[in-house]
């Protein structure tokens, strides 16, 4: 790499001593970068096209290129004009692909000495290997296996042949797999395959050409969520045949990919790993020494809770806490994984600190900085493996402590000691989901009114609490957490807020109304308000997290016309009891009330509905549930706080 240093008020490059070329820009010679930009070098070794490398003081790089005659051509590999683009990626392709060579497909991997390459940025290296993809790796044979009947394996289940490959990184013979390895390797469930892992130490999988029981701890982490645990079995010359086992947490399908027969093995029509084959080499490319190092180390498991901005109140409640759950009541305590929480100052434990909800992860969970692409730099220097902690079933063993938590932070302010005042006054609480922007109703203050005042003339005083989005920062209601479908043009918080100001209007003179506003609250506070409430009113979304899943109440759901008419997709995850312990009542409106409203349709149409079959479904559901009886069959324990109202609902 050749020095840049400013002489005479211009940037030169040193080509000798006392001999210096002048960088131009537009025809102008370069005087001046960016504030924070400063040149690190020029790399001189890719035949017609030079590499300035730039570093910001905040460590972020960046790559201009200049023509033989230093005057500049492009910021990224995609601008250079053709002939300089393929005479770049033809002068990198030898580099990438002896790395390919030594670190992908080989059963023993070894350092890759990559000269000038392995010193340029990481996002100049990145598009040098998109350029030169089409020449390190064709476009990966794909093979649809057919799903065959659980308990089959084994070689009566017959041979997968792979014909030889001959010019390829890897040159193999022939080769044939053992189908029922394969098809146990894919057809087993992932959770499952995790929990052997954390009993075990290691992932075990038949082998496909051997047969021998294959172990592995490596898992490479290719993007965020998607991870390839790294195999070596043994082909019939001896030699060691490298493949991945690729996984994403939370998805049931896996995929076998194996580098030197540039193959993909899946029971799907498109292939995860087929488009995930550059990432991989990537992060091959990127950490080969981290890697090396991190392949034969012994390790560690390790959960990752989805961060901030990624994460969604209700999968994180639905997957990733019920994952967590289930991992406590199927693996030995000295077993158990460590919990990688990040970004926690932005509200990544949305209902509240892990080790507070499940005791047994209380030394377990580790508090990190958001760490986005370095996460993989993460895992190889803390000899990590990985593991996905999912699961779709909410049990009361996770929901009793958010509610418990919940208490304990009321007790610590205000809201317990009026919450009291208000069970006092004999009122029944009753609760409003709200939802603005998408498959929200443009009248839904006003529906919201009839529901209270209907509410009112069957049970009497009311407590009313108006429930919608939640701070994600605690004290900062303009922070929220995004899981409530597209965005309008104004923020949803401030829209609902705006319904929970008009229904205070509404309602100021009514004596029987008392309104409890937890929009723009924290989570834990609305899940303390709606624990005291016997029922809910709520449009469909993600709130229900904290309804159902959480506080197990009876609720009436509006939604629109387009969901009602296809329960195929996710109505039945709040009350079916694969989803939800013991769940209570939950009705939704006739589809026949519901009218959709023009404009963009489908899964987030807004709707109105037909006020008066509204009220005729809240009179008929208040008697179904005062039918059943207030409290018979409630499988909701009751809190150890006195006060708190009685339920409705039965544990059908």
């Amino acid at each position: 790499m050749q020095t840049v240093i400013q002489r005479e008020g211009v940037f030169q490059v040193e080509l000798a001593p006392g001999q210096y070329a002048v960088l131009f820009n537009a025809g102008r010679p370069v005087t001046r970068f960016e504030p924070g930009w400063e040149p690190v070098g020029l790399h001189d070794r890719f035949r017609t096209v030079l590499l300035l490398q730039l570093r910001h003081v905040s460590g972020h790089e960046a790559t201009w290129f200049f023509g033989a005659d230093f005057h500049f051509i492009g910021d990224t590999v995609e601008t250079l004009a053709p002939p300089q683009r393929d005479a770049l990626a033809g002068a990198a392709l030898g580099a990438l692909a002896t790395l390919r060579d030594g670190m992908l497909n080989a059963a023993t991997p070894h350092l890759v000495d990559l000269d000038d390459f392995s010193s340029l940025g990481l996002q100049v290296r990145r598009e040098l290997l998109r350029a030169c993809h089409p020449r390190l790796f064709p476009p990966p044979m794909v093979i649809q296996l057919d799903v065959t009947e659980p308990g089959q394996a084994g070689r009566e289940m017959g041979t997968l042949d792979i014909p030889a490959v001959t010019d390829g990184a890897v040159p193999t013979p022939a080769l044939a797999l053992d189908r029922g390895a394969l098809l146990a390797m894919l057809g087993r469930d992932l959770q499952q395959d995790h929990l052997d892992l954390l009993r075990d130490g290691q992932y075990s999988v038949p082998g496909p050409v051997s047969g021998r029981t294959l172990h592995s701890d490596s898992s490479i982490v290719v993007v965020y969520r998607f991870n390839a645990y790294r195999f070596v079995d043994t082909l019939p010359n001896g030699d060691g045949l490298v493949f991945f086992l690729c996984t994403t947490p939370g998805i049931t399908e896996k995929e076998i990919f194996i580098p030197a027969l540039n193959c993909t093995i899946t029971r799907r029509e498109a292939g995860m790993a087929a488009t995930r084959l550059a990432d991989l080499f990537d992060e091959f490319m990127r950490n080969q020494a981290l890697i090396l190092e991190y392949l034969p180390a012994p390790k560690r498991t390790a959960a990752v809770l989805t961060p901030y901005p990624g994460l969604h109140m209700g999968h994180t409640l639905w997957n990733e806490l019920s994952g967590l759950d289930r991992v406590r009541r199927s693996v030995p305590p000295d077993r158990l994984p460590l919990v990688l929480v990040q970004n926690a100052d932005q509200g990544t434990e949305v209902y509240g600190p892990v080790a507070e909800l499940m005791p047994e992860f209380a030394h377990r969970v580790r508090y990190l900085p958001l760490l986005g692409t370095d996460m993989s730099e993460h895992v190889y220097r803390n000899r990590l493996t990985l593991i996905g902690a999912f699961d779709n079933h909410v049990s009361r063993a996770i929901a009793d402590p958010i509610i418990a938590l919940s208490e304990r932070v009321a007790a610590a302010g205000r809201d317990l000691a009026y919450a009291e005042l208000l069970a006092a006054e004999g009122r029944t609480g009753i609760l409003l989901g709200l939802r603005v922007n998408s498959r929200s109703m443009p009248d839904q203050t006003e529906v919201m009114a009839l529901v209270v005042r209907r509410l009112a003339a069957r049970l009497g005083p009311l407590l009313v609490v108006v429930d919608g989005s939640n701070a994600r920062v605690a004290g900062d209601p303009s922070s929220d957490y995004g899981s409530f479908g597209p965005a309008g043009p104004r923020a949803a918080m401030l829209e609902e807020l705006e319904i929970v100001i008009q229904l205070r209007r509404i309602f100021q003179h009514a004596p029987d109304v008392r309104i409890v506003g937890t929009v723009g609250a924290p989570v834990l506070s609305s899940v303390f308000w709606a624990s005291r409430c016997r029922l809910f009113v709520g449009l469909w979304g993600a709130g229900f997290a904290k309804y159902r899943w959480i506080c197990n109440l009876p609720g009436l759901v509006l939604t629109n016309r387009h969901n009602l008419d296809h329960p195929q997709g996710d109505l039945g995850i709040y009350h079916l009891p694969r989803y939800t312990e013991a769940p209570t009542p939950l009705r939704f409106i006739e589809p026949g009330l519901v009218t959709d409203e023009p404009g963009p349709g489908g899964f987030y149409a807004n709707f109105r509905v037909d006020r008066a079959g509204l009220e005729r479904t809240l009179d008929g559901f208040v008697t179904e549930l005062e039918r059943n009886g207030a409290d018979a069959g409630s499988t909701t324990p009751e809190l150890t706080v006195s006060t708190r109202p009685p339920r409705f609902g039965s544990g059908s």
